[in-house]
């Protein structure tokens, strides 16, 4: 009778697990990448691994601001949340895993029309963009700035440094420099 009752109960637990796991499973099987664009919001950067899992080997290291693809399904692992993301980097595309909770979503925003006054200025229009102390890759990163940003250069001529032409620019009474690649120069129209 007792081999009968625990057999009964056992068996009922086990119709119980199949039918709660099988809703957790189907899930799983049926994610699709949200392709999503995010960018890499750690000060000190990101390490891409080659699974989830802080054992992971490193595959290579994300920078502050950097953007990334999410193709694939997040994981959980260690307790952390890990993205499957893809960077283009001077067009050989790396995929990894990465710690979701450093990536972050970027709508945009409105461009302000008519706000810059002065006579020349070089606007950010792939950011976003560090501002170095030299020309040349090896130059300390100084401040990074978003899509957008009207920098005013200075009469210096550009250089070629690392592969990139690089202008000198004032900000805040500061000479930085900023890879031209990523800023359209222009003059502002005489009235």
């Amino acid at each position: 009778m007792r081999r009968r009752k625990l057999l009964s109960t056992l068996i009922v637990l086990a119709a119980l697990s199949a039918m709660l796991m099988a809703p957790l499973a189907a899930s799983a099987a049926e994610c699709t990448p949200s392709m999503a664009v995010k960018y890499v919001n750690a000060y000190n950067g990101l390490r891409m691994r080659t699974a989830p899992g802080l054992a992971s080997p490193l595959i290579t290291f994300l920078w502050n601001g950097e953007y990334v693809t999410v193709i694939g399904c997040d994981q959980w692992k260690d307790g952390i949340l890990w993205s499957y993301v893809e960077v283009n980097r001077w067009g050989v595309k790396t995929a990894g895993w990465v710690s979701a909770a450093f990536l972050v979503s970027y709508v945009g925003y409105t461009e302000p029309r008519d706000s810059f006054e002065g006579d020349t200025g070089c606007k950010v229009i792939d950011g976003p963009l560090n501002l170095r102390d030299a020309a040349g890759l090896s130059g300390k990163i100084l401040r990074t700035v978003p899509y957008g940003t009207i920098l005013v250069p200075t009469s210096t001529p550009d250089v070629t440094v690392d592969g990139y032409v690089w202008q000198e620019l004032q900000m805040n009474g500061t000479i930085v420099y900023g890879a031209r690649k990523y800023m359209e120069c222009f003059a502002a129209a005489q009235s």
